[in-house]
């Protein structure tokens, strides 16, 4: 099945890995001129073990489908929530900080709590899953198109603020203070 990655690590972290890499260069440069047994190969090992390190510690992908939302990442919360009839996903686009993506809903299942324990309790709508992806208005734009918004529809969505309604979703936009919500209510399980 098709799925979408998002990355929700920003690449200017990634320039974090440039001094370890200059002298990475610096040091194959002058392994030949170095004296002792190893030269400098214990650091040459090093500077590739740092980073391969940074690269795995930084990198992180919210992965959505159909089924499931969820972060992947060796140092991530590993974060999952499933995307079913009555959940609410909606894409916050932020003044300066990319898009925070968030699952609204609930699972219907009772909260291991005393006060939750009785008959009468009504499960509420929840934050299941939140994350902060880098993009803007094109990460957006390909998670409407992936739940089959058509392209024009979406540009309308945008540009005029109009509903978008099917038999399996409804697409909507809130302004609010410098951010958009465009919120995608799941009318069915796809």
């Amino acid at each position: 099945m098709k799925k979408i990655f998002l990355s929700a690590t920003s690449p200017l972290m990634y320039l974090t890995e440039i001094p370890l890499i200059a002298v990475l260069i610096f040091a194959f440069i002058h392994t030949d001129s170095a004296g002792g047994a190893v030269g400098l190969y214990p650091l040459i090992v090093a500077l590739i073990c740092g980073i391969a390190f940074i690269f795995i510690y930084l990198f992180r992908v919210v992965i959505i489908s159909f089924d499931e939302i969820r972060i992947i990442g060796p140092f991530t919360s590993k974060d999952r929530a499933i995307i079913n009839k009555g959940k609410t996903l909606i894409l916050t686009i932020r003044k300066r900080r990319g898009v925070k993506v968030t699952l609204f809903g609930n699972d219907g299942q009772r909260p291991a709590l005393d006060w939750a324990s009785g008959e009468d309790y009504v499960p509420v709508d929840i934050n299941l899953f939140r994350e902060r992806v880098i993009g803007k208005r094109g990460a957006v734009l390909k998670v409407l198109y992936y739940f089959g918004v058509e392209k024009e529809k979406a540009q309308a969505i945008f540009s005029a603020g109009e509903v978008y309604s099917t038999k399996e979703l409804d697409v909507s936009v809130i302004d609010r203070e410098g951010e958009r919500d465009i919120r995608i209510l799941f009318k069915e399980t796809l």
